[in-house]
């Protein structure tokens, strides 16, 4: 039960999208981390021989074989499989030159994310569903405000505070508009640290979701979305295929794309972009396309406060108070399973542990 509100909680959050990139270049000179860049655009230009954009990067040949200007550079984009298990194929490839520049953007991301202990914001979420939205699939099905605020390391409040629907026209030649529902409430999630804050309007429900130990603390950057948690630039490869696609032409952003290579993540979305600042490297815009590859979420954010200092004297984190007339639910965490216990055979035994039999006295091996 656990997965589901982590989900939702945390990939609304991003907490998932559209582009970004600055299409300024190197000069086609190596970086060197000893030798100052002239500027930050210069630094994080990407290079001007590696158009991500390029339709044989984006496309791996059909036979499996890499073409000369798609071949990956060793180790790029693999990684080992164990025997029997078939991996799943990379999206794209991209040239040693266009791996080294991600490198470089990924640490100065995760160094700059690394001064952040509180954020806060404003955003608007747009919802796009190409099947049962508006004619039009660039116009969404939803719009909503809300907020979030993060304090570093493990609490988090998202709130909705108003859902607007795209209504029809009533007369030819006018336009459409989007309208709220009386009554209706959006999502309300409050991450104490060690519980996740569930407010059910249409049932009445305070829920509690205990976390586990393992998703407290730090651990929360390892969500199914982390790019607003400044989760480490390794972690983030072993857990994505990514790239840059900065559209030529924008100087002051940079444009990521995301893969997810497990199959956990793969079942919650099936890619997402996101657009960070060139000069804080905050981000501005995040999309998240679902596993259906039509429906998309797309969250624009605004109002952007960071390491407030009156933050402490406020209880945006703090454990809600049950509102009158509500039922309290509390989901207790999920028990890590443990091994079963493997024969030992006493003759393989060192001389001084034979004759000790392991036992389990009254105990019962969770499975």
């Amino acid at each position: 039960m656990l997965a589901r509100p982590c989900h939702v909680f945390l990939a609304i959050l991003t907490l998932a999208a559209a582009l970004w990139w600055a299409d300024r270049t190197m000069a086609q000179q190596r970086y060197s981390p000893y030798q100052q860049p002239r500027s930050s655009r210069d630094r994080y230009a990407p290079p001007r021989q590696v158009d991500p954009r390029d339709r044989v990067a984006r496309q791996p040949q059909r036979n499996g074989a890499a073409g000369p200007q798609q071949r990956p550079a060793q180790g790029i984009n693999q990684r080992p499989v164990a025997a029997g298990r078939m991996a799943p194929r990379a999206p794209f490839t991209l040239t040693r030159e266009h791996a080294e520049f991600l490198d470089k953007v990924l640490k100065h991301w995760e160094k700059e994310s690394a001064k952040i202990k509180t954020y806060q914001c404003r955003f608007i979420r747009r919802e796009y569903d190409p099947i049962w939205g508006p004619p039009d699939p660039n116009q969404p099905k939803t719009e909503s405000d809300g907020q979030l605020k993060y304090a570093k390391p493990d609490k988090a409040m998202f709130r909705i505070d108003e859902i607007r629907h795209f209504t029809k026209p009533q007369r030819r030649g006018d336009k459409a508009s989007y309208k709220t529902k009386p009554g209706e409430f959006g999502e309300h999630w409050v991450c104490s640290g060690s519980s996740i804050w569930e407010y059910n309007f249409k049932k009445s429900q305070l829920i509690e979701h205990q976390l586990p130990p393992e998703m407290r603390g730090a651990a929360i950057a390892n969500g199914p979305l982390p790019f607003l948690f400044g989760a480490k630039a390794a972690e983030m490869k072993a857990r994505y295929w990514m790239r840059v696609i900065t559209p030529k032409g924008v100087n002051d952003q940079i444009w990521l794309e995301a893969f997810p290579k497990h199959r956990q993540d793969r079942a919650n979305y099936q890619r997402v972009e996101l657009i960070l600042d060139l000069n804080s490297f905050l981000p501005k815009a995040l999309q998240v396309y679902l596993p259906n590859k039509k429906n998309r979420t797309v969250y624009s954010f605004y109002k952007i406060v960071l390491n407030d200092k009156f933050d402490f004297l406020k209880r945006d984190f703090a454990k809600p108070s049950l509102p009158r007339g509500w039922q309290k639910v509390v989901e207790p965490a999920p028990v890590a399973r443990r091994p079963a216990p493997r024969a030992v055979n006493n003759n393989r035994l060192p001389p001084a542990n034979r004759g000790f039999q392991p036992t389990n006295r009254g105990g019962r091996f969770q499975r």
